[in-house]
C-alpha cells in the first residue's frame, strides 16, 4: 500500500462498503460532505475533516456526492505508530488518538486547513524512494495530530447525536431480535422521520445496516473461535440458522461452513 495518497478525487472504492485496514490512516477532506460511518458511531464529514482511522478498524464512507469527493491520504504502520507514540509519551491527548482501535475526527479551522494542506503538499514534493522521505512522514503525521488534539471535534448537529444513538443501541442489542421501533424508540424520533434521517445519514437502511453489522460479527466469529454454526447464527442475533446461511451467503458468496474453511487454509 502506497504511504501517501494526495489529493484523490471521485467515487471511493470501499463507498458504502464495510472495510479495515491493516494501516493506520490519516485522512484530509479537501472537498465533499457526508459521514464516515463505523460500527460504533457516525461522523459528520465535510471540507476541512481530518479523521484518524486506525487499522483493523471497520468502517466506510459516505459522501452525499461521491463524483466531487476530494480527499488525502497518509497511511502509517502500526508498528511506525507506535516508535511515534514513544517519542509523544508525556503527552496523553496523542496517546488517546494513537489507539489503533478507534477513530478520531476534526473539524479543522479554515487557518488549520490551510496548515494541513500544507503538510500534505510539501509531504508530497518529496521523493518516495529518497532515504528522507520516512522522517518526512513521521514529521507530518505528527504534525496533522496537533491539529486533532487541538481542534478534536464536538459533535453539535442533533442529527449526527442521534444517529450515534441508534447506532450503539444496535451494537448493544446485535444478539437481540430487535426491530426498528425499538430503535426508533430508544432515538426518540417517529419512525418514518427516523428511518429517512438514517438512511440520509448512514447511507444504509436501518435492517442493512443491522444485517451488514451481524455479518461482520459473524465472520469474526467464524475465523476467531470454534462455535458452531447454529451457536454463531444466534449470538449473532439472526432468527434461524437456515436463514443465516442464506444472509451470509448472499452478502460473501460462501456458507457460514466454506467461509470458516477458506480462512482456516489460508492461515
Amino acid at each position: 500500500m502506497d504511504e501517501l495518497i494526495y489529493r484523490q478525487v471521485g467515487r471511493d472504492v470501499y463507498y458504502k462498503v464495510w472495510h479495515k485496514l491493516d494501516m493506520n490512516m490519516l485522512m484530509l477532506v479537501k472537498l465533499g460532505s457526508g459521514s464516515i460511518v463505523s460500527r460504533e458511531k457516525s461522523y459528520p464529514m465535510r471540507s476541512g475533516t481530518l479523521c484518524f482511522i486506525g487499522a483493523d478498524k471497520y468502517h466506510y464512507t459516505f459522501p452525499d456526492h461521491p463524483d466531487k469527493y476530494e480527499r488525502s491520504k497518509i497511511f502509517i504502520s502500526s508498528d511506525e505508530m507506535e516508535k511515534i507514540v514513544q517519542m509523544l509519551y508525556r503527552y496523553p491527548d496523542f496517546n488517546k488518538i494513537f489507539n489503533c482501535q478507534q477513530i478520531t475526527v476534526a473539524q479543522l479551522t479554515s487557518q488549520d486547513l490551510e496548515r494541513a494542506e500544507e503538510i500534505f503538499y510539501r509531504l508530497n514534493q518529496v521523493d518516495r524512494d529518497s532515504v528522507y522521505f520516512q522522517a518526512e512522514l513521521y514529521s507530518a503525521v505528527i504534525q496533522l495530530m496537533v491539529l486533532i488534539v487541538k481542534d478534536m471535534a464536538i459533535k453539535t448537529q442533533n442529527n449526527f447525536g442521534v444517529m450515534q444513538t441508534a447506532v450503539e443501541y444496535i451494537n448493544n442489542h446485535i444478539s437481540e431480535n430487535i426491530t426498528v421501533e425499538q430503535i426508533c424508540r430508544a432515538s426518540y424520533m417517529s419512525k418514518f422521520h427516523f428511518c429517512r434521517l438514517f438512511k440520509e445519514k448512514i447511507g444504509l437502511t436501518v435492517m442493512e445496516y443491522v444485517l451488514r453489522t451481524r455479518i461482520i460479527m459473524a465472520k469474526e466469529l467464524l475465523t476467531s473461535g470454534n462455535l458452531s454454526i447454529s451457536e454463531i447464527s444466534e449470538r449473532c442475533g439472526f432468527s434461524s440458522t437456515s436463514y443465516f446461511s442464506r444472509a451470509f451467503k448472499l452478502e460473501t458468496g460462501l456458507t457460514p461452513m466454506q467461509f470458516k474453511k477458506s480462512n482456516k487454509s489460508n492461515k
